[in-house]
């Protein structure tokens, strides 16, 4: 299975209809202006079958089109997905907890983070390991 593949199958356990890898999202922030499209960095995950750790972003419409997802929502998450990664699991928590109940990327993080009772593991790395595709 490839990483599209993968990505692909990442949409439903985020909660957002398009998620995107690294270079792609590199290259919307280059080519697209925020009237026309905006990136989200989502999550630092493992798939299942994957050894390396891959950033996962989504592609979302221009905030007047989807204001649902305002650019301080975005703001917001990527600073909990910050002490996530920095294993600050208490700051994450907090800032996530202010986040729209709905926004199913910090949902996601919620979740895993309980799934390992709030606490980074010790050999922590930064990044979830999916247990199913």
């Amino acid at each position: 299975m490839n990483q599209g593949a993968r990505l692909e199958g990442l949409t439903k356990q985020l909660g957002v209809p398009i998620c995107i890898d690294e270079a792609t999202a590199e290259w919307v922030g280059r080519s697209l202006s925020p009237s026309e499209g905006r990136v989200r960095r989502l999550a630092r995950i493992r798939p299942k079958g994957m050894d390396v750790a891959i950033n996962v972003f989504g592609l979302l419409p221009p905030e007047a089109v989807s204001p649902d997802v305002t650019n301080e929502t975005i703001t917001l998450h990527e600073k909990a997905l910050d002490a996530v990664i920095a294993g600050n699991w208490d700051q994450a928590r907090r800032t996530l907890e202010q986040m729209p109940s709905e926004d199913g990327p910090s949902r996601f993080l919620l979740d895993q983070m309980a799934q390992h009772e709030n606490q980074p593991p010790a050999e922590w790395d930064g990044a979830f390991s999916l247990s199913s595709k």
